[in-house]
């Protein structure tokens, strides 16, 4: 039988380094890929209609709270007054949600029609 040669220390001390390297570049490619799938922008490409949806009612919560607030700052119970906040932020919300819910629409349809004009070419074909 032979005998195995202990490795020295700078061979040790390289094969750390290449393992600590292969580590980092695969923690690397994890974390690209992880920040590209589940990035704002490719979720809400993904998920049009609920991201307004989400954004819509945080912005309505958001609204509440905000207005509750000033009630009580002011002493009142909330219900009347004027809130200029309130109506920013709805006309905000509403100002992304309409053009998101329209495009998301107008998507859908341009979908179908593709799928309907596939169809009818498929069939043609046969």
């Amino acid at each position: 039988m032979g005998r195995h040669r202990d490795p020295s220390l700078e061979e040790i001390r390289r094969a750390a380094a290449a393992h600590r390297a292969a580590l980092f570049a695969e923690l690397r490619m994890a974390s690209d890929e992880a920040r590209e799938r589940y990035s704002p922008l490719n979720i809400v490409r993904r998920h049009p209609v609920a991201s307004a949806a989400a954004a819509g009612l945080g912005g309505l919560l958001l609204a509440r709270a905000w207005a509750g607030r000033r009630a009580r700052r002011a002493g009142g119970d909330g219900a009347g007054g004027k809130h200029p906040l309130r109506r920013a932020l709805l006309t905000s919300v509403l100002g992304a949600l309409v053009p998101a819910l329209v495009r998301a629409g107008l998507e859908y349809l341009n979908r179908r029609r593709s799928a309907a004009r596939r169809a009818r070419c498929d069939d043609a074909a046969t």
